[in-house]
């Protein structure tokens, strides 16, 4: 509980300050961005929803929208509005506001989601080259190429190999040539959708 209270006030203390301090910077620079003063308190949103989320973003907004109203549209000094121009450049901004929080967390959410599906993406492969390296059957697994792409230990010791002598190798390579005709054989009649049984001779 103390943990998620915390968190909650870092988030709404980062909006507090990216959007006082995009008040201080567009009372200093007032009359260099005019008639664009809102772009710092896009800024502000911006940061806020990057630390906080959603809730940060939305903070922000929100209070961009109080220190807006009270400090650049008239009657300076209270949050009333009398043009109508000022009332729908808040709305804008307030909607665009939401835009921007909502996609960026969004983003994030998607981004967390991708590493937690990797996470256990990396732990399942993992557990199930573990039941495969403990088989007590050999298991040997090939590319269409026909060379080596798994072979667990037990299938090494078979064939009197170690692991990195079968990384990569042809199956032909572990076969004399008696074996490479009859295999190369089998599989061409594999192909031709013929279905059948055998053994090869290593």
């Amino acid at each position: 509980m103390l943990n998620v209270n915390r968190s909650q006030l870092q988030r709404y203390g980062v909006a507090v300050l990216s959007v006082g301090l995009a008040l201080l910077l567009t009372i200093l620079l007032e009359a260099l961005i005019q008639p664009k003063i809102l772009i710092l308190f896009f800024a502000a949103v911006t940061v806020s929803v990057w630390f906080g989320e959603l809730t940060g973003g939305l903070a922000a907004t929100g209070l961009s929208i109080v220190a807006i109203a009270y400090f650049f549209s008239p009657p300076l000094y209270s949050l009333a509005i009398d043009s109508s121009t000022d009332r729908f450049q808040l709305i804008t901004f307030g909607l665009v506001g939401l835009l921007i929080s909502s996609l960026n967390a969004d983003l994030r959410n998607s981004k967390r989601r991708t590493r937690t599906t990797f996470a256990q993406l990396q732990a399942s492969e993992e557990r199930y080259r573990q039941i495969l390296d403990t088989s007590y059957e050999g298991i040997w697994l090939l590319n269409t190429e026909l060379r080596t792409e798994y072979a667990n230990q037990r299938l090494a010791e078979m064939l009197g190999y170690s692991l990195e002598e079968m990384q990569n190798r042809s199956l032909f390579d572990f076969m004399n040539q008696a074996g490479q005709l009859e295999a190369k054989y089998r599989i061409e009649r594999r192909k031709q959708g013929i279905k059948e049984q055998f053994d090869f001779s290593l």
